[in-house]
């Protein structure tokens, strides 16, 4: 019985810690110079590269009048950068360690992941000649990711940033171009499906139209914004009537996406030096979310093509959460953009003015910044008559500090007379904050009607101390 235990245990010896065994027990030296090379050609002399995943379906790559192309699909545009990275990959593979020949040790190939490997590739030189390169396990305990690998009989360490790009399926190399949207001209997106939100682009900022119609969160919104910008897909898997949508969850999609791209114009020199503009219509563009592929991937339909991305850069999308899009500070319109507040309280009414008039300096010249832009600066009158802009100006940064305590129950109607009324008219037009008692200590702040937060009624003690 002991016998069986102690082979047993050697055995677990062997597949887990193989290499560590080898290094205390090393197998023949092989001379290896400063540099080794498991593989040194040039691209060129490469006539043909066959792909082999474990798990997956081998394509090879054949050298054509046009470049290399997958053989019998020569007619197939392929991601030249791609292609020549793998080329690069195969046939420029310099090893970090020469651990020995697998011919003269009794150490199986299973250890390291290479009596079934996770990858073959098999070159073709210019000559006729084959070279076989296989990669197995990633070695363990190492600073940099490393893959055991196997070529003419020896085995070697090499880093697995290099050779990553072989591991993709051939739909990874079909040609496609990636989205190319300017976030500065979205004016509205849309999603539904299992998450629901409208914005819509006004000139006093975003605002959602839905599941709430509210002012937006400014920096949720310039986030979304910047997530669209970098959105990219990993691979194009063809047109939607080749492709299985059930299968992929696009027939019935988790999300639906419509950004909206505002007009433009275009401007250009011809090649007679004749100055010409374009007019660009409002463009929308539609992103369909399916099932995620288990790769920490999801396959998206966008503008008439299926494609395969990373949840890295799309997954944003499912992860929305419409409330954080709500904004904290809806009476905070820009100065700039602001052009009168009033305040009503039991004491009485108070109407401000604002306008943005040129700054002078004592000089008696218009101000200007470092890149020669006109500065301006705030001119306010309080029921029509001028007054101290500073005062104005840090009493209102104050009422846009107001700190909101929670969410309101669901289904709450404002009843009665408000205890305080803020009208703001700024460049998208008016704004009405309201404010409705809610319980002996809190009021209701509702913006056009709609209540979402409530703050502590002590709060509002700024509005019966006016500036």
């Amino acid at each position: 019985m002991s016998r069986v235990l102690l082979m047993g245990a050697a055995l677990v010896l062997l597949c887990t810690g193989a290499y560590f065994l080898l290094r205390e027990k090393p197998l023949p030296p092989i001379e290896a110079a400063e540099q080794i090379w498991i593989a040194s050609y040039d691209a060129d002399e490469i006539e043909g590269l066959i792909i082999s995943p474990k798990d997956s379906i081998s394509y090879p790559l054949v050298r054509t009048e046009r470049g290399m192309r997958l053989m019998g699909q020569e007619d197939m545009q392929l991601r030249d950068d791609v292609v020549e990275e793998m080329l690069e990959a195969a046939g420029r593979l310099e090893a970090q360690e020469v651990i020995g020949r697998t011919d003269e040790t009794d150490v199986p190939l299973a250890a390291f992941g290479l009596e079934e490997p996770e990858l073959k590739a098999v070159l073709t030189l210019a000559d006729g000649t084959k070279k076989e390169i296989s990669f197995g396990d990633y070695v363990p305990q190492t600073d940099l990711p490393q893959y055991y690998c196997l070529a003419d009989g020896v085995l070697y360490t090499v880093l697995a940033e290099p050779c990553d790009v072989l591991f993709h399926d051939a739909e990874y190399l079909r040609y496609f171009e990636q989205p190319q949207l300017q976030t500065d001209l979205i004016d509205r997106v849309d999603v539904t499906g299992e998450v629901t939100l409208s914005l819509q682009y006004t000139h006093d900022g975003f605002r959602m139209e839905a599941p709430w119609e509210y002012p937006a969160n400014e920096a949720k919104v310039n986030t979304l914004l910047s997530n669209i910008g970098r959105m990219a897909f990993e691979a194009y898997l063809g047109k939607p009537e080749e492709n299985d949508l059930a299968a992929l969850g696009l027939d019935a999609p988790a999300l639906t996406v419509v950004i909206t791209q505002a007009p433009s114009i275009i401007t250009g020199v011809t090649q007679d030096s004749e100055q010409v503009t374009i007019d660009v219509p409002e463009t929308k563009y539609t992103l369909l979310l399916g099932k995620d592929n288990g790769e920490s991937a999801v396959y998206v339909c966008w503008e008439g093509g299926v494609y395969k991305a990373s949840n890295f850069l799309l997954g944003f999308w499912k992860e929305m959460q419409p409330a954080e899009y709500l904004s904290q500070t809806p009476m905070n319109i820009t100065v700039e953009k602001l052009q009168s507040l009033s305040v009503k309280t039991e004491k009485g009414e108070a109407v401000y003015q604002v306008e943005m008039v040129e700054s002078v300096g004592a000089d008696n010249q218009i101000k200007t910044d470092e890149y020669g832009r006109t500065l301006y600066d705030a001119q306010v009158k309080k029921d029509g008559k001028g007054m101290d802009a500073s005062s104005f100006l840090s009493w209102y940064v104050q009422l846009n500090r107001l700190k909101l305590s929670g969410r309101v129950k669901e289904g709450w109607q404002a009843e009665g007379e408000p205890l305080a009324t803020v009208t703001l008219l700024g460049s998208a037009g008016q704004r009405q904050v309201a404010f409705y008692p809610y319980d002996s200590l809190h009021a209701v702040m509702t913006v056009n009607g709609t209540g979402l937060y409530y703050l502590e009624k002590t709060a509002l003690y700024l509005l019966d101390n006016l500036p």
